[in-house]
């Protein structure tokens, strides 16, 4: 059965792609649950979308294309806590703060030149913001499609392996780390050293001074 955007074909769909070359043929999809939540991915989340909306798009889309319902394929209530675990480990997308993800081909890419412009072996025994990386290197991120700094961190998490630059680390969005970092130390010796201080002020001290290039909010610093 053809419905204008792909066929049933047994135990595949075949996807009919927007702007394929003639005599190109259309790519068959395995019917399994990562083959259609990535092609689901590629064709309906070219921007932003929430996790939330997703989990109806995917479901849209299976029935686009006439999959009968199963379990074991459609985005149910049960499910999703697995597939919202899983995803931000995909090397399709990428996934970033509010649970928001965008296509993004992970493996389609050559990084040497972004890991070049980064110069990660410059940095040890810190903590850095991404939200640092990305205003310091504007152009390298347009030329690589990266559109904040929680896309770079999710990226830099799948590309860069744990343990290298210097015990390269993934913290909580939007943190990198370093080797030994003590946090806590640097924050205290800020407040001595500035006292008395506002929790605004700190936090800005901090991302504008601090050789860690620490980005920290007033929450951050639970003072």
């Amino acid at each position: 059965h053809k419905d204008g955007r792909g066929m049933r074909t047994g135990s595949f769909i075949r996807e009919e792609e927007n702007g394929r070359k003639p005599g190109k043929k259309n790519r068959q999809i395995e019917k399994k649950r990562a083959e259609l939540e990535e092609a689901a991915v590629k064709m309906c989340c070219r921007e932003n979308t929430t996790f939330d909306d997703f989990c109806g798009i995917y479901n849209s889309f299976l029935e686009d294309y006439k999959v009968e319902y199963n379990e074991k394929l459609y985005m149910t209530d049960a499910v999703k806590p697995s597939r919202r675990n899983h995803l931000p480990n995909s090397r399709y997308l990428l996934w970033k703060q509010n649970e928001t993800i965008r296509y993004y081909d992970v493996d389609g890419r050559d990084y040497s030149e972004l890991l070049d412009e980064l110069n990660l072996d410059s940095f040890e025994d810190v903590e850095i913001s991404t939200y640092k990386l990305m205003t310091d290197h504007m152009d390298i991120m347009k030329r690589y499609d990266i559109r904040d700094q929680y896309e770079l961190h999710n990226l830099l998490r799948k590309i860069v392996p744990e343990g290298s630059y210097h015990d390269f680390k993934c913290g909580r969005m939007p943190m990198i780390l370093f080797g030994s970092f003590d946090r806590d130390a640097v924050i205290e010796e800020m407040v001595i050293e500035n006292a008395p201080i506002e929790v605004e002020e700190l936090a800005n001290l901090i991302h504008e001074e601090s050789t860690s290039c620490c980005f920290l909010n007033s929450d951050a610093l639970n003072l």
